[in-house]
């Protein structure tokens, strides 16, 4: 049930706050000269009489509040309009009934008020006064006409707000009129079922005697009675029973009433359906049974009740998890070891072959570890991938639980007459303490990242691998490097960690650190032996990084150092190019006071002032300017610094650059050069005109020089040059850059142009693309033009799952209000509430719960978004979770 009677104190209350605060309430009855607004016009002190003002409407509420009629007279015979509206579109009619005032409110019905003017909630004077449990008022406006079948924003009539407000007296008054006694909610509520989740047994009884339907159900096919027992109203329940509802009725997800006591724990009411015939071995849609969501939920008292009612041990979920699995996924040591004093087996798998043993391991949960040892668990066995126990408790970093298991395994297994040799126990030792998880990561890689000292010289100790790399190529250095473990890195250091090791994109732990701008780190790593003249696969030198990433300290470091200030990369960048195009302008005064080449050009032809200009950042522009940098240079295409700012609408920077000497071009035309006579994309178009017709032939170079292209060299292509030369490839491959770029109009243009209409996959994965980088406009552009909101991509992910993992809100309300389905899983069957969750993005977890999304779905791993939002350390989101229902342990 939606909480829609707090949005309605809100909207209704903060009169009833004023006067409290002064002592006057409905109760009190008192009236005082203060509590009037002040009347514009008056020069009586202490006469309340009203001016003919025309801004008098306010007056007419507050009089109408305090129940004077004397002054609603007054106001009226001054003109005031009888249905004036405050901010929040309370009328005084509303005024009146919210504080009880009968007398007012007959006189306003009288003088012609409105009996439906509605509020900015839509909500009626008569839901006021049934709200504040004013049956006299109710019953006035009822014989005065008043629709009580009216609703608000929630689609609440006024019947609903009387069942979810124990008003009995008011809902016999109500039903005296011959409404329905079953309205709807937009969520398909009854009143019944407000009535019951509320714990309003004489509401319930008194709806029941007038016919309400017992076993209707809402939007996610909830009872009344599955409504009553997730709010734990036990006397409703009892109730419900004996009215002769059905107890096993089931909801959206296959839950019955019993399943859902059991998820509680609510140990009254479970013995209240099973005495009145609930099915105890019942499985949901997930293939949970009662027994299973007490012992997931660690509530003993259920479990035991279950256990001792006949609750079979054997039945399997969707996951192949039988109910001591779900204990130990839920880490409850006291459940499980009831249900393995019941029969349960301590060594049962799930369908990837995991044990009890395993989870308990891999969550850390140290008890349950000792629990399920002492019943006989082999930490021996293998998963499905070759995993044991072992490996789980190495792979999620549960130091505790490895030392528990290392030692479980020393007194295990060891056969008196086959004593293991020196060689076999060294070669066990190690792939022991180099066990890899999925992504190739080490204990020791995971203990680096972690700066945990204590356990890298305990691994270390035992033998780890120390340059052991991960699926990336990450060494532990590298990682220490990146995550700024410092002391770490220097016990790495001392050890023989190789310094100059590069990962898979050729980086190394120096660049890790330039990245990051940890000064102490490369600081440490330079005067280690580290290599600061070597390159990654793009061709970057760590004082190249550095400068992109405006680390002015680490940037002089390595120039200290002899890093080179006029390398250059695979696309001809030097340090100062890459700078200036960032705008970072003391590391571009460092560059210069350095030596850099001010007129050096990349392979396209820019110079650091050509992209500080095309970037409109002044500051740089007019530091490379004041240090002579050349303002004729023209790049590939045919375009300076002048033209570039112009075209990109850099006016200031545009005129700097005038006021320099370059040479001026003429405003509203696309700029020509001396070089190429043509607009921007010149040699683009030029190149596949002469390519016409053997496009295939000559893709490959295509293709090459597409991807080299910058945005603004895409449009002139498709607004100069598309109507000569784009073939189909081509345009769909320019379409494919300009979803990358996020550029909305030129996604149009190529829309029109017949776009993603030889295969329509190319609007769903650009959607999936936009919604990945919070490109709104682009993403709306697709959808429009017929991209699927619930398509996916090959790792099975959605847009939505994009959008809310990245934490764009306004995307994820985009495809939400499209039609994104929230509980789509990936092939890891994360959702997107798991993905934001996990991420830590408050809002849009917010967002995808309004939206329905389900709480307590669960990933391959068993998971929740509850419990992935604690692991990651998201407690405020985890507590908000948990307060909608969801009871997960952590």
């Amino acid at each position: 049930m939606l909480d829609v009677s707090s949005s309605f104190m809100d909207s209704t209350s903060f009169s009833k706050s004023i006067r409290e605060k002064e002592g006057s309430t409905p109760e009190a009855g008192a009236v005082s000269s203060k509590d009037l607004l002040p009347i514009p016009g008056t020069n009586k002190s202490s006469d309340y009489t009203v001016s003919a003002d025309p801004n008098i409407g306010p007056s007419l509420l507050v009089a109408a509040s305090q129940g004077r009629t004397d002054l609603v007279e007054e106001v009226l015979f001054f003109g005031a309009d009888i249905d004036f509206q405050d901010s929040s579109g309370k009328t005084g009619l509303i005024e009146a009934c919210l504080w009880g005032r009968s007398q007012v409110v007959r006189l306003l019905i009288d003088r012609g008020a409105s009996l439906d003017r509605t509020d900015h909630q839509s909500r009626t004077p008569l839901m006021h006064a049934v709200f504040w449990g004013h049956a006299d008022i109710a019953e006035i406006l009822l014989n005065a006409g008043a629709d009580p079948l009216k609703e608000d924003v929630y689609g609440y009539t006024a019947l609903h707000w009387a069942a979810c407000r124990d008003q009995s007296h008011i809902v016999q008054t109500l039903l005296k009129y011959g409404i329905s006694v079953d309205p709807r909610t937009s969520e398909k509520e009854t009143p019944l079922m407000l009535a019951c989740s509320s714990g309003h047994v004489s509401v319930a009884q008194v709806l029941i005697e007038n016919e309400a339907e017992s076993e209707a159900s809402d939007k996610k096919k909830s009872t009344p009675l599955i409504k009553a027992v997730s709010s734990g109203q036990t006397e409703v329940v009892r109730f419900l029973i004996e009215s002769g509802v059905d107890v096993n009725s089931q909801n959206e997800s296959g839950d019955t009433g019993l399943t859902e006591a059991a998820r509680v724990g609510l140990v009254p009411i479970l013995e209240l359906l099973l005495e009145a015939g609930a099915w105890i071995d019942h499985q949901t849609i997930f293939g949970n049974t009662a027994l299973m969501r007490a012992s997931y939920s660690g509530r003993f008292d259920a479990v035991k009740l279950l256990l001792e009612r006949g609750a079979s041990l054997t039945p399997r979920n969707k996951y192949g998890n039988c109910a001591l699995l779900e204990a130990c996924i839920g880490g409850h040591p006291d459940a499980a070891r009831l249900l393995l004093a019941s029969g349960a087996d301590v060594q049962t798998r799930d369908l990837k072959g995991r044990t009890c043993l395993m989870f308990a391991a891999s969550s850390g949960f140290l008890e349950l570890v000792r629990v399920l040892l002492d019943w006989g668990a082999d930490p021996f066995v293998h998963d499905q991938e070759g995993n044991t126990a072992l490996d789980w408790a190495y792979s999620d970093y549960n130091p505790e639980v490895v030392q528990l298991l290392i030692d479980s395994r020393a007194s295990s297994r060891i056969d008196p007459d086959s004593a293991p040799t020196a060689e076999h126990i060294a070669t066990q030792s190690l792939d022991i303490v180099d066990g890899a998880d999925p992504l190739g990561q080490t204990p020791l890689i995971i203990a680096a990242e972690k700066g945990d000292e204590e356990w890298v010289v305990y691994l270390l100790g035992e033998g780890a691998r120390i340059n052991s790399a991960d699926r990336f190529g990450d060494t532990a250095l590298m990682k220490a490097a990146s995550r700024g473990q410092l002391t770490v890195a220097e016990l790495l250091l001392s050890r023989g960690a190789d310094i100059n090791a590069k990962n898979r994109y050729g980086n190394t732990a120096l660049m890790r650190a330039a990245f990051k701008g940890n000064l102490k780190l490369v600081r440490l790593l330079i005067d280690a032996g580290a290599d600061v003249h070597t390159t990654n696969r793009e061709g970057s030198t760590a004082l190249e990084i550095a400068a992109f990433k405006n680390h002015f300290g680490v940037a002089k470091l390595l120039l200290d150092y002899g890093s080179d200030v006029n390398a250059t990369d695979d696309y001809g960048d030097t340090p100062l190019i890459k700078s200036a195009a960032m705008g970072h302008i003391s590391v571009v005064k460092l560059m210069l006071a350095r030596g850099a080449n001010i007129n050096a050009r990349n392979y396209l032809g820019n110079t650091a002032l050509i992209r500080a200009a095309s970037n409109g950042h002044l500051d740089v522009v007019e530091q490379l300017l004041a240090a002579r940098a050349d303002v004729h240079v023209k790049n590939m295409y045919g375009n300076d610094a002048l033209s570039k700012a112009s075209l990109k609408g850099h006016t200031a920077t545009a005129n700097l650059l005038a006021i320099s000497g370059a040479e001026t071009i003429t405003m509203g035309q696309e700029p020509t050069t001396s070089q190429t006579g043509g607009h921007p994309g010149y040699e683009l178009t030029d190149f596949l005109l002469q390519t016409d017709g053997s496009v295939d032939d000559n893709w490959e170079q295509i293709l090459s020089v597409l991807k080299k292209a910058d945005p603004q060299e895409l449009e002139a292509l498709v607004t100069q040059g598309a109507d000569l030369a784009l073939n189909s490839k081509v345009r769909d491959t320019i379409f494919a850059l300009s979803v990358r770029a996020g550029r909305p109009h030129l996604v149009r243009k190529l829309l029109e142009r017949g776009a993603g209409k030889s295969s329509r996959s190319m609007l769903d994965q650009g959607l999936i693309v936009a919604a990945s980088q919070g490109s709104v406009e682009v993403a709306e552009l697709l959808l429009n033009w017929g991209a699927v909101p619930n398509a996916r991509n090959k790792s099975g992910k959605t847009a939505l799952m994009k959008a809310a993992a990245a934490g764009y809100k306004e995307t994820v309300e985009l495809l939400l209000k499209k039609g994104a389905l929230p509980d789509n899983q990936g092939t890891d069957e994360n959702s997107a509430l798991m993905r934001a969750a996990y991420r830590g993005h408050f809002e849009v977890v917010r967002l995808l719960v309004r939206a329905g999304a389900n709480i307590a779905a669960r990933n391959n791993h068993g998971h929740s978004a509850v419990v992935l939002a604690a692991t990651a350390g998201h407690h405020e989101i985890a507590a908000f979770l948990r307060a909608l229902g969801s009871t997960e342990s952590l």
